[in-house]
C-alpha cells in the first residue's frame, strides 16, 4: 500500500480526502501527533481510522484521514506519483 492517498467523496458537499496510511503500532501515536499539529481533535474516530476536516464550506471540504493498516501490513513510499483533476 502507498503511505498516502487522495480520493474523491461521493457523499453531500464535494469532498477531498486525504488519506494518510499507518502501521499498525502506530496509529494511536499518528492521530496525537497531527491533534497537536492541528490543535484539535479529529471530527470522526473509529478503531481504525480518523478523519481531521481541515477546510469547509457548504458545497466543499479538505480533509486528512488517517487510516490504522492491519497487522503486519505494511505502507511502501513510493517513488513518484501522479494526480489527475476532472474540472
Amino acid at each position: 500500500l502507498p503511505v498516502w492517498g487522495i480520493r474523491r467523496v461521493h457523499c453531500g458537499p464535494e469532498i477531498l480526502r486525504v488519506t494518510l496510511y499507518c502501521s499498525f503500532d502506530n496509529y494511536e501515536d499518528a492521530v496525537r501527533l497531527y491533534e497537536m499539529i492541528l490543535q484539535k481533535e479529529a471530527t470522526m474516530q473509529k478503531s481504525s481510522f480518523c478523519i481531521f476536516v481541515l477546510y469547509a464550506t457548504q458545497i466543499i471540504a479538505v480533509q486528512l484521514c488517517l487510516k490504522q493498516l492491519p497487522i503486519g501490513v505494511a505502507a511502501e513510499p513510493k517513488e513518484s506519483s501522479a494526480l489527475q483533476f476532472k474540472v
